[in-house]
């Protein structure tokens, strides 16, 4: 299976993103993004696999896109800042150029030269992914002053479980947005549309099967049928499902 054909299930709009409470959420967002902003700072915390990052990446390009829809704030896709987005573009981007982060990466001497050179800037947006990873006390205090100060818009994503090892002070300077793992059916009805669209033949009792054992995972459904599609009959069992989990 191509990762192409992978990729484009990442959400590109908001009706995309999976689950009636997580559309909810997202809703006061879009009507900020209708007219141009995003609260900031603003931290996504959610479980491993339920598209914290993605969500923040759709978030950005709405942000930045020419031709946003004026009723659901969904980017266009197509104008020259939509086009332009990816690790290979950082710093591209108006009214905001976009830098994303990753935090298991930098320690308190690079985080530190990281915040300064954005400190002024009031054209960024930086999105600083898995902030867990900051550690309590060297990476995370010196990003107390910037949160306050900084001009830009500031988006962060934190595994949920992890949310208590940030920092009180810091943790309070965020608005938080819960993402929400999707009810099953929810799920199930998602994974039917990929079947299809794949052209994998995956009964609805096997994919309400695999959405139970994986424990509602996106990734592994993905992977699963990304499975199934190299397969000569094209075909999701039980079987394979049970082999790729281990079980």
């Amino acid at each position: 299976m191509d990762s192409e054909d992978i990729r484009k299930w990442r959400p590109s709009r908001f009706s995309d993103v999976v689950g009636a409470v997580n559309q909810r959420r997202l809703g006061r967002l879009q009507r900020t993004l209708i007219e141009g902003r995003l609260p900031s700072p603003l931290l996504l915390a959610g479980i491993y696999g339920y598209g914290k990052t993605s969500i923040v990446r759709l978030l950005l390009k709405s942000l930045c896109c020419q031709s946003r829809n004026p009723t659901t704030a969904d980017p266009c896709g197509d104008c020259m800042w939509c086009r332009c987005f990816g690790k290979y573009y950082q710093g591209y981007g108006e009214p905001y150029r976009r830098f994303e982060y990753d935090c298991t990466t930098p320690n308190r001497t690079q985080l530190i030269e990281i915040l300064d050179e954005h400190r002024f800037d009031d054209d960024v947006v930086l999105f600083m992914d898995e902030l867990h990873h900051l550690h309590e006390k060297l990476s995370q205090e010196p990003m107390l002053k910037f949160v306050e100060d900084f001009d830009g818009l500031l988006i962060a994503a934190i595994m949920e479980d992890r949310l208590k090892e940030v920092i009180p002070p810091l943790r309070e300077r965020f608005e938080v947005v819960q993402v929400s793992p999707p009810e099953e059916e929810e799920m199930v009805e998602f994974f039917e549309r990929m079947s299809d669209d794949w052209k994998v033949l995956a009964t609805q009792d096997v994919v309400k099967f695999m959405v139970k054992q994986s424990g509602k995972s996106f990734r592994f459904g993905i992977k699963a049928h990304a499975a199934a599609a190299d397969e000569r009959d094209r075909t999701l069992t039980k079987t394979m499902v049970k082999d790729m989990l281990g079980i």
